[in-house]
């Protein structure tokens, strides 16, 4: 048996020490507004079959158009939402607004920023145009930070301030429009179920990564890949009846050839949505 020898103070490692680090002015505004936003009443979820989806990424891809799958989930939930307003309103205060154009605020593990980066009309444009649009609008986000909302001059370096500004914009429909979107996506490839619980519009469709798993296919199992798909939902905007019927909607055009058919440049990528 051998026995441990003593170490001389040479050899003795060091303690790491301890960071301490003031909070920059953005993220500070990011702290408080989770501190304004509640928590979602309530979540419902589903499974979304992507071969047909894949098959549109792979169409674009022979186009030269650098797509993802974060693309073609904010074109089919731009889609539902203009197909089914009765679904989804904004609601502030006592105001209820159904809106003529779908403005999602999208959020992807890939790009961190401290807003989600708004992309307009997304029921309107076509899945080609959309990848640069919804490209150009992360990059914005992500080089702008936290100066989005960081105003209020030197007021805003108290904390109370900065809140009740938060809250002011949130009780308006176009701050919350001009900073989030009428409705959120998110999408995270580094995970298989993502459940956002804070967020700033009314309702939010999150979306984990696209994988292979085993389904059942007229009695036989087949290797298919899926997506979880959850949406979290503030019940003053939409109750889980009608969470579940957007959320139905989205993976129906998910899992049919309309994506497809715009990938590949027919026609119908430049028929209006109805």
């Amino acid at each position: 048996m051998k026995l441990a020898t003593a170490r001389s103070p040479d050899e003795v490692l060091a303690a790491p020490a301890d960071r301490l680090d003031e909070l920059s002015t953005g993220d500070r505004w990011t702290v408080d507004a989770r501190r304004v936003v509640g928590i979602p009443g309530g979540m419902v979820q589903g499974t979304a079959e992507m071969s047909r989806a894949k098959e549109a990424l792979h169409a674009l891809r022979e186009r030269g158009i650098a797509a993802t799958f974060t693309h073609l989930i904010v074109r089919a939930t731009g889609l539902a939402l203009a197909r089914n307003p009765g679904t989804y309103q904004m609601v502030c205060g006592y105001d209820r607004l159904t809106t003529a154009s779908i403005d999602i605020g999208v959020s992807t593990s890939d790009v961190p920023a401290g807003l989600p980066a708004v992309v307009v009309g997304v029921e309107r444009t076509p899945l080609s145009a959309l990848v640069g649009q919804v490209d150009e609008a992360l990059a914005a986000a992500a080089r702008s930070g936290g100066k989005r909302i960081a105003r209020g001059g030197w007021f805003a370096a108290f904390g109370f301030v900065r809140r009740w500004l938060l809250r002011r914009w949130r009780g308006a429909f176009g701050s919350r429009r001009r900073l989030a979107g009428t409705f959120e996506v998110a999408c995270d490839s580094n995970a298989d179920v993502l459940g956002p619980i804070r967020f700033h519009t009314d309702a939010i469709l999150a979306a984990g990564r696209v994988r292979d798993v085993v389904l059942v296919d007229e009695g036989e199992p087949v290797i298919r890949p899926v997506v979880h798909l959850t949406l979290s939902l503030d019940h003053v905007a939409m109750d889980g009846m009608r969470a579940a019927a957007l959320i139905n909607a989205v993976k129906e055009i998910l899992e049919g050839d309309e994506l497809l058919a715009e990938a590949r440049g027919s026609p119908a990528e430049l028929a209006p949505a109805p």
